[in-house]
């Protein structure tokens, strides 16, 4: 009897399920394991928010005994921690996604929490009071083609102490900034005498820290895992305010001067013109601005000159306005693929000369046009949000034209005609190495006429496997990085450190592709040699 009931004992045991997906959590920085962590596996379609929960027992073990098929995202959650995507950086939000499928078992996906830092500090006006209400800003150093950037991260308001609180940062380096509220620029919008005798007001500018107004001249403050930086001081910088000052050629009742800030932290403004066309503002900051008058309606006359108040005031400018046209678009299409849908892409022509763009959204019958229009050279743009079409060629006045170098230089011109093709290229591909972070797919444009590169970026599964739709046809290079930072990416010389392969897609081609992994390890040397 014994005998039987212990076999009845084991065959239930036997035919207990096992886990689909199991894993360990522990603290990223002791190695501890962490027990009670609510751990979710969340459908990763969109708009989705399904979700599985267990807890992790005494040794930090999680387990899914069942999934139902489909592609998940694991996300681990814990007081005092970070929350924490299975391969992401801490912090971040390019994950690894696990495909369920049929009943086989997942890889092991163990999770590392990170002791949830905190900065706190206080904003000081430049008279030794409390700044409430003031907006702190942490970012961090971002690359592009152009060189050196900021990214915002996170923003707070200080309290009625001017005290500021962060507490969702992951580990890492931060410039921190702090703006004041334009009622509490106004506060200090003061007047006084300098040395010769000339009334000068003063107002309260864009501070970074420690106390500085330039970005670059800022100081990074290095956030590490479970730190608690704090003691932070920012007073407020005074600056001069410029005086802008002119006239508007012809102009007529009820006209309004724009000006429209190029400079990072300040406001824009706006200047009614007087009867005689002139106009002044004397209360803005140092700075480089867009002065704009537009015309009495849609089509008649536009003004746009750039004005440089970084160091002096601006006086005496006129302002001649120029009168602009309408350019119909008319969208034609080539190859079977289903018609552009209207609303959900755009057209863009951006103006080489003075930095701005005009967009047009296509109606219903996939015709619509660019109003106000100035002559210039423009590079036109499509964006297809992920339609399988791209943009083949442009034709003006009944001949091709260059995208990136389009001449507009009056409405006679007739239609511009924008030929789409559905003939897009498709890539699927592997990863050669297994990651134990998310990997990040990016497909770059080798050259451009222009010098603007398109790219793509994409994901691999855990299995390595990746797909990249609906590209346009041309030669490219294949990137596979592991623990990607893209605020990090935009350097040449960093692309050219990395392994790499190169693509030439062609028209309706679907390439099969095996790209070498860029470690974590290998991405963070050539960030730190290059990238910075």
């Amino acid at each position: 009897m014994k005998a039987v009931f212990w076999m009845l004992v084991g065959m239930r045991l036997a035919a207990q399920p096992g886990c689909m997906l199991e894993g360990v959590t522990t603290d990223f920085v002791t190695a501890k394991a962490l027990s009670g962590v609510k751990v979710y596996a969340y459908i990763a379609a969109r708009g989705s928010s399904a979700a599985y929960l267990r807890r992790t027992d005494a040794r930090g073990r999680y387990c899914f005994e069942r999934l139902a098929p489909g592609t998940y995202h694991i996300v681990a959650q814990h007081p005092g921690y970070l929350g924490q995507l299975y391969g992401a950086r801490p912090g971040g939000n390019e994950a690894i996604e696990l495909t369920v499928a049929g009943d086989r078992p997942l890889p092991a996906a163990n999770l590392k929490l990170v002791p949830r830092p905190i900065l706190t500090g206080t904003v000081w006006h430049a008279d030794g009071q409390p700044a409430a209400g003031v907006e702190v800003t942490v970012s961090q150093k971002t690359q592009t083609r152009h060189g050196p950037d900021q990214e915002p991260v996170e923003s707070r308001q200080t309290d009625d102490r001017g005290v500021f609180l962060f507490r969702n940062l992951a580990p890492g380096t931060y410039y921190l900034r702090a703006e004041s509220s334009t009622h509490e620029t106004e506060r200090f919008n003061i007047e006084f005498l300098n040395g010769q005798g000339q009334r000068v007001r003063e107002g309260e500018t864009v501070t970074y820290f420690p106390s500085t107004s330039d970005f670059l001249s800022a100081r990074p403050i290095t956030l590490k895992a479970g730190q608690e930086l704090s003691g932070i001081t920012v007073t407020l910088r005074k600056a001069p305010l410029r005086r802008v000052s002119g006239r508007v050629s012809g102009a007529t009742a009820n006209r309004m001067v724009s000006l429209n800030p190029q400079t990072d932290g300040i406001d824009g403004a706006v200047i009614a013109v007087k009867p005689d066309g002139s106009f002044e503002r004397s209360d803005l900051l140092p700075g480089k601005y867009s002065l704009m008058v537009e015309g009495e309606s849609a089509d008649r006359a536009l003004a746009e000159q750039p004005v440089d108040l970084t160091t002096s005031d601006v006086e005496g400018l006129v302002l001649e306005p120029r009168e602009t046209f309408r350019v119909p678009l008319v969208l034609r299409t080539e190859g079977p693929a289903p018609p552009l849908r209207p609303g959900q892409f755009w057209i863009t022509l951006n103006s080489s000369s003075r930095g701005s763009s005009i967009t047009a959204h296509p109606n219903q019958d996939g015709n619509t046009e660019f109003s106000n229009v100035l002559p210039d050279t423009y590079r036109v743009r499509a964006y297809t949000q992920g339609q399988p079409y791209f943009l083949k060629s442009v034709e003006w006045a009944g001949a091709a034209r260059s995208a990136a170098a389009l001449h507009l230089h009056g409405p006679s011109g007739g239609p511009l005609e924008l030929i789409f093709s559905s003939k897009v290229a498709t890539i699927d591909g592997h990863v050669m190495a297994r990651a134990t972070d998310a990997v990040t797919i990016v497909l770059a444009e080798r050259a451009a006429a222009d010098g603007d590169a398109d790219e793509r970026h994409g994901s691999s599964d855990q299995d390595g496997r990746f797909q990249l739709d609906n590209i346009k046809p041309g030669k490219y290079r294949l990137f596979a990085i592991e623990g990607f930072d893209d605020g990090l990416w935009g350097s040449t010389e960093l692309a050219a450190a990395l392994h790499s392969v190169d693509v030439d897609l062609s028209e309706s081609e679907t390439r099969h592709v095996t790209v070498p992994l860029v470690t974590a390890k290998e991405w963070n040397a050539a960030v730190e040699r290059f990238g910075q």
